[in-house]
């Protein structure tokens, strides 16, 4: 029951660092999308400035650079929840290691406890046959006594 428990636990503590990895992995994509949008924003700009002699490219420049702009508190809202996700996994990983290193502990006594008592055991049986092997040398003895 003990495997099991151990097994699940780590099964758990595995998962949560899959979690974690594919969290990770997530904001490193964010990431990369809000510097491609950095850059996107930076030919916008450099497009804009150079396309001033035309009001129909100024406007596609405008709607694309507030596009990008929605873009981008879209992608910083979801790094901050990723960030979040993050910290909680984080602090759950923690919870369990001190959890796995006491359960540990625990099992580490008992195989201790276990240990005494079949030593105890071992010593018990031996003193019984001892007692016994006395109990019929004392009567041997005592028959051999009465034969003389």
């Amino acid at each position: 029951m003990k495997l099991i428990n151990e097994f699940l636990e780590r099964k758990e503590k595995y998962k949560n660092q899959l979690d974690l990895i594919k969290t990770n992995e997530n904001l490193q994509k964010v990431v990369e999308r809000l510097s491609e949008m950095q850059v996107e924003k930076w030919t916008a700009q450099s497009q804009w400035s150079q396309s001033i002699l035309h009001d129909e490219n100024m406007n596609k420049v405008k709607q694309s650079s507030f596009g990008n702009l929605i873009n981008r508190r879209k992608l910083r809202s979801q790094i901050k929840q990723l960030r979040k996700r993050i910290q909680v996994i984080q602090s759950i990983q923690r919870i369990m290691d001190r959890q796995y290193a006491s359960l540990l502990d625990v099992c580490v006594q008992k195989r201790q406890r276990l240990e005494e008592i079949l030593s105890l055991s071992i010593v018990y049986e031996e003193v019984s046959e001892l007692k016994v092997s006395s109990a019929t040398l004392v009567i041997y003895v005592s028959n051999i006594e009465r034969f003389e």
